[in-house]
């Protein structure tokens, strides 16, 4: 997301619990596990500047497919040794090969190329430097009606580099979906137990230490908070690397794994996504949750309460930048629509985290001991349904939305400082 707040220089404590360890785990399977239908090797480029993977397959038949999300260079295919010739149609993100030989061992070897240089509107499904790759789910080639199978994922990295985030061994293709994969060179590993399930934490080169230090504190306090208060998450391990300021654009999440710059709130704000509810419009997404995540961080004492003022002129800033880069001024109503089209949209990081602090003003005037936080919990907790935010506000607060949204995001909002009244 194209999100760029402000860099939190403060003294802390450190807290106590973190252990150092490695941040990847081989999920090799038991003996009597079937063996794979693939196998991947997946080797960066020392400079970053594209992946090269070598898959082999054990079956021939059935769909193969790649989402790339137009990021592959070339590829070339084999049957039983020799090179062939398929067909490839693209839909979209989404590249279909057909026309294979009835029988034989298919090996594809294919080179992905990376983004280098994080500018706004870029997608973070591929980032490479010489210090680091960060990849998402578009990496290995699939097989349809295969998806639950085993396969088996190896990195061959260069010398100094590790894999941060991701596991190698044997795992069903459905997770090498469900995973960002970081690899480079870091400087800490961190692994912690909280109520029984693994939280890992890599911090990779080029980070400032104290930087570096403060958003794993941030991370870890707000992780332990929302598993109390937003509810418990399905998953046993939850990875994070951390990158320094500028390198990749913010941050990134992918189901329990996430990737961000050494910022606080955009650190905090990436990892509530492993609560944020799918299905609910984008504003609460990521609006009402870039808010949160701000609020949490002064709440917990993570920072002093007089940042929160600078976080507030920082997204007044936002604004100003987003109306500039579009070209115009949008409703966060459209911003909204536009974000899930994925059509710009980024007010979601400007102007809506300020409508979401009125609001929770708001509501507190009607009944002090209610707030935005606790609305926050109730779709958290229903994660898979597709809430009635307007309904759910006024069911736990009392609180009628309908009004202030009626005024400032159905329409385009001429002076945003009218927010901070």
């Amino acid at each position: 997301m194209p999100f760029r707040l402000f860099l939190v220089k403060i003294l802390i404590i450190w807290l106590a619990g973190g252990s150092v360890g490695q941040a990847h785990e081989a999920l090799v399977q038991g003996p009597e596990a079937p063996p794979p239908f693939a196998t991947y090797k997946v080797t960066p480029d020392t400079r970053g500047r594209f992946l090269s993977v070598e898959a082999e397959f054990k079956i021939a038949t059935g769909s193969f497919y790649l989402k790339d999300f137009g990021q592959l260079d070339s590829i070339q295919w084999y049957a039983d040794g020799k090179e062939i010739r398929v067909s490839a149609k693209r839909t979209k993100d989404l590249i279909t090969f057909s026309r294979f030989p009835a029988a034989g061992a298919i090996r594809a070897v294919y080179k992905l190329n990376c983004v280098m240089q994080p500018i706004p509107g870029y997608r973070k499904r591929l980032i490479g430097s010489p210090n680091f790759i960060l990849a998402r789910e578009g990496l290995f080639i699939g097989i349809g009606g295969s998806e639950n199978s085993l396969v088996d994922v190896r990195w061959i990295l260069p010398s100094g580099w590790q894999l941060a985030v991701g596991g190698e061994g044997m795992i069903p293709f459905s997770e090498t979906q469900k995973t960002l994969w970081v690899a480079g060179k870091t400087k800490q590993f961190f692994e912690q137990k909280i109520d029984g399930k693994i939280f890992k934490i890599a911090v990779l080169a080029e980070t400032s230490d104290l930087a570096a230090q403060q958003s794993v504190v941030a991370v870890k306090s707000v992780f332990q908070y929302a598993w109390k208060y937003f509810g418990p998450l399905q998953g046993e391990t939850f990875s994070l690397a951390f990158f320094a300021e500028g390198s990749i654009g913010g941050g990134t999440a992918l189901n329990y794994s996430l990737a961000s710059e050494e910022n606080l709130v955009t650190s905090v704000h990436e990892m509530l996504h492993w609560w944020t509810n799918f299905r609910a419009p984008a504003w609460f997404r990521e609006g009402v949750h870039t808010y949160i995540a701000t609020k949490l961080l002064t709440k917990l004492g993570i920072v002093d309460p007089s940042l929160f003022d600078a976080a507030l002129t920082s997204f007044l800033q936002e604004h100003e930048k987003v109306v500039k880069r579009e070209g115009k001024l949008s409703s966060l109503e459209e911003s909204s629509e536009n974000y899930d089209r994925q059509r710009g949209g980024g007010d979601m990081y400007g102007l809506m985290p300020l409508l979401a602090y009125k609001l929770d003003r708001e509501i507190q005037a009607l009944r002090p001991n209610a707030g935005l936080e606790q609305v926050f919990a109730a779709v958290s907790q229903k994660r898979l349904e597709k809430p009635d935010l307007f309904a759910l506000v006024k069911d736990i607060t009392g609180y009628d939305p309908g009004p202030l949204f009626q005024k400032y995001f159905s329409v385009k909002v001429e002076n945003p400082s009218d927010l901070l009244k």
